[in-house]
């Protein structure tokens, strides 16, 4: 699959049986492909061979990871991901802010703990990056019948934008609407946790968001909550304190349902 030439090379579809994943993780773009080589493949660049069989199926599934800071969602978006290529579906796995060349650009200035960003350019700056990632990345994954998991997407927005910042909600949800062209993930996995513990997780250096007051991060996490309650059937709300074992076996659970 192509994403472009910065991002991702040649991207050869998974099969089944023998078929492994390669984790190709682009430093500069933010996107993770699943790259099936043969078990006994011998390491000669560029030369991928497909054994036949596979899933046989085209799916398009959007699956978004949503979470305060320290929640654990980009290990189990990662967890997913690894489960899915070994199964033989193709799969992309990617990140918001981030994803695209641009997108890591624009990451760089929202994270920075140092940067003093207005709470209306912060959210038109996340909707660049998103836009971006939905015309380059997204939907041609999605139109070829992948499976997109991406780690954040709107709904980030609108908890820490709209909830977090106290913008406007039909501001925030008109600005979100034109970033994605209406798209929507087919299944949200909220990893939710105590804001005290989450922030206790984060043991590296703060960024801008992890730095915010405390009360910035329980308006997030009511935020996330309610709109889990407006969609339920949407939504997967998992205890996050529990063992990543346990989170991944749940999150898998609900998945396969969405798989047959």
């Amino acid at each position: 699959m192509d994403i472009d030439s910065h991002c991702v090379g040649q991207q050869i579809h998974a099969g089944g049986g023998c078929w492994i994943a390669l984790l190709d993780y682009r430093r500069d773009c933010g996107a993770v492909c699943a790259t099936p080589v043969r078990e006994d493949y011998q390491g000669n660049a560029g030369q991928f061979e497909k054994a036949g069989g596979g899933i046989g199926q085209e799916l398009s599934l959007f699956i978004t990871f949503e979470g305060g800071e320290g929640c654990g969602k980009t290990t189990q978006a990662r967890a997913l991901f690894r489960q899915l290529s070994r199964s033989g579906y193709p799969v992309l796995l990617t990140k918001e802010p981030g994803g695209t060349p641009l997108g890591q650009e624009l990451a760089r200035w929202l994270k920075n703990a140092q940067a003093d960003i207005n709470p209306i350019s912060e959210l038109f700056l996340f909707a660049a990056a998103r836009a971006q990632l939905v015309s380059q990345v997204i939907r041609p994954a999605l139109a070829k019948g992948e499976i997109v998991i991406s780690d954040r997407f709107a709904d980030s927005t609108a908890a820490y934008q709209g909830y977090g910042r106290g913008l406007d909600f039909s501001f925030v949800n008109a600005v979100n609407q034109a970033a994605t062209g209406g798209l929507r993930p087919s299944l949200i996995v909220l990893l939710d946790i105590e804001v005290e513990a989450g922030l206790g997780r984060k043991r590296s250096k703060q960024d801008r968001f992890e730095r915010e007051e405390i009360a910035f991060h329980h308006r997030v996490r009511e935020g996330y909550l309610k709109l889990a309650a407006q969609e339920p059937e949407r939504w997967l709300v998992v205890n996050a304190s529990l063992p990543k074992a346990k989170i991944n076996e749940i999150i898998w659970e609900r998945v396969k349902g969405l798989l047959t």
